[in-house]
């Protein structure tokens, strides 16, 4: 079932429990890892841009992103330090690649520490839907909110572990990641 076709989230507070367990949860987490499939809709296609792969992140800030499918691609982020390899090779990185895998490594470092929760440069709203959390994050920041309008977060109610994370574009492109 697709979390963002739910006809009414409940709105709840940052008090709520469920937003808390969140919170004390991620106060603890280290590291993650996780097999994910990922749906890239750009209006420019008909069809969705489709990969799969493994990630893993630990804190603070380093982070391997690997597509397996349908073409190898390796992003390890350490600290500020990006490196990509395409089907082996090392790929020189430029400053908007280095841009991009920074925010990404952030969010994911705001999420697992809870601080993307409890900072300032996201408005935050929660909500509850039949699987678990949704938290909504508007960018505040105007360099983000031009390339960044909207994140949509899904967290299991059982585990809180995120299930779904959809990103969307200003130009109204947007990235749908399943873990």
């Amino acid at each position: 079932s697709n979390a963002f076709a739910q006809k009414d989230p409940e709105p709840i507070a940052k008090d709520d429990a469920l937003v808390q367990r969140l919170i004390a949860l991620s106060k603890t987490t280290r590291s993650i890892a996780a097999a994910f499939t990922q749906e890239k809709y750009l209006s420019v296609l008909r069809d969705p841009l489709e990969s799969d792969g493994l990630f893993s992140y630990e804190r603070p800030g380093r982070m391997r992103w690997e597509v397996t499918t349908p073409e190898r691609m390796v992003a390890l982020v350490d600290h500020k330090s990006v490196r990509i390899f395409e089907k082996g090779n090392e790929q020189a990185v430029n400053a908007v690649d280095r841009q991009v895998y920074d925010a990404i490594t952030d969010m994911i470092e705001g999420i697992i520490s809870g601080s993307l929760l409890s900072g300032n440069s996201m408005k935050i709203s929660y909500f509850k839907v039949s699987e678990g959390l949704l938290v909504i994050a508007d960018p505040l920041d105007s360099r983000m909110a031009k390339r960044l309008k909207e994140v949509r977060l899904v967290f299991d109610k059982e585990t809180l572990m995120l299930h779904e994370l959809r990103m969307d574009q200003p130009n109204g492109d947007h990235t749908v990641t399943r873990f």
